[in-house]
């Protein structure tokens, strides 16, 4: 006879397997899944990054360039998202560039619903304005809105970091339309 001790004993024990079985399943390394993990190795061409699970990932070096060159370090701690797998040596395929343009899009959104500041820099001049990249997505600074009074020599503005406000968002196309002016007119206001 299997005494109530025992019996309670088992069911916490089968509980327990249950609990990690779908801790471990919510982080099963399936495509679009984000994890948290950090930078193990650095290879030529890719960083290994452990994100706690049965098998390592690897991110191209090059997701993390920002102008010069990689700035990545072992035991960087990283986002990213999974891809796929490598068939040849089982290691899964990361981006951190998906994440990142995740991110970006929420920070997007963010500015728009309650007008908070976003960064970007104006990388080239286009028809009408200038193309500006926030987080590896572009944006159109019309050139009405690059500051409150008329700009004589657009090209001066290229390169240059600055602080944006959303004013238009449309995801399906991938369009972004940012303002200075709005800022600048902001700050304006409050010296007054």
């Amino acid at each position: 006879m299997v005494n109530s001790g025992d019996m309670d004993t088992q069911k916490e024990n089968s509980q327990e397997e249950m609990r990690v079985l779908y801790e471990t399943s919510m982080r099963s390394p399936q495509e679009g899944n984000v994890f948290k993990g950090s930078i193990i190795k650095i290879n030529n061409d890719s960083a290994i990054v452990d994100v706690g699970l049965k098998s390592e990932g690897t991110v191209p070096l090059r997701e993390f360039s920002k102008g010069s060159g990689p700035e990545v370090n072992i035991g960087d701690e990283v986002e990213v998202m999974v891809v796929g797998r490598d068939r040849e040596s089982g290691l899964l395929l990361l981006s951190k560039q998906k994440v990142d343009e995740i991110r970006t899009w929420e920070s997007v959104d963010k500015s728009l619903a309650d007008g908070t500041q976003i960064e970007g820099t104006i990388v080239s001049e286009v028809k009408g304005g200038f193309m500006v990249n926030i987080g590896g997505i572009n944006a159109f600074l019309p050139l009405s809105q690059v500051d409150i009074k008329p700009v004589k020599n657009p090209s001066t503005f290229v390169g240059r970091s600055l602080k944006f406000k959303v004013l238009k968002v449309n995801k399906r196309k991938g369009g972004v339309i940012i303002s200075r002016r709005v800022l600048l007119e902001e700050e304006r206001e409050k010296k007054k």
